[in-house]
């Protein structure tokens, strides 16, 4: 699997509702100053930062450094959202467990005849991997 913890670790910003990923201003700026306060406003594409506060004493990111997180942001999503779904449609751990065990007490183990083997593939192959490689963050 291509998903790294780094990956998962980077999908915090990014899970909306119904598991799906989504991004936007506000997901940018939390990935670039993950510990800052804020209020923003933004209107006519001018961004106007009415009050910033982040512990680290890192200023508030630019609006190319918003914007160049953004689209990558759209690009990880292209690339991740399959691990995600794949999440959501599995079967409980709890009964993947049992389906492997049961695989093993019955010496089908390695085999693709089994409850679990098939359990996985399906989902699978529903959500296939993205082709490719996964993008990678630009650094600020």
């Amino acid at each position: 699997m291509s998903v790294t913890n780094q990956d998962i670790e980077y999908m915090q910003y990014l899970i909306g509702a119904k598991n799906k990923l989504v991004c936007g201003a506000d997901t940018a700026i939390k990935a670039l100053r993950p510990n800052a306060k804020y209020d923003l406003s933004v209107q006519g594409g001018v961004y106007d930062w009415l009050s910033w506060e982040d512990p680290t004493g890192a200023n508030p990111p630019t609006k190319e450094e918003i914007f160049t997180e953004l689209e990558y942001q759209n690009k990880f999503i292209d690339y991740h959202q399959y691990f995600l779904d794949r999440l959501a449609n599995y079967p409980d751990i709890v009964i993947l467990v049992c389906m492997l065990w049961d695989a093993i007490d019955q010496g089908k183990i390695p085999g693709k005849d089994t409850e679990f083997y098939t359990s996985m593939k399906e989902v699978n192959d529903k959500f296939p991997k993205t082709p490719g490689d996964p993008p990678v963050r630009p650094t600020y």
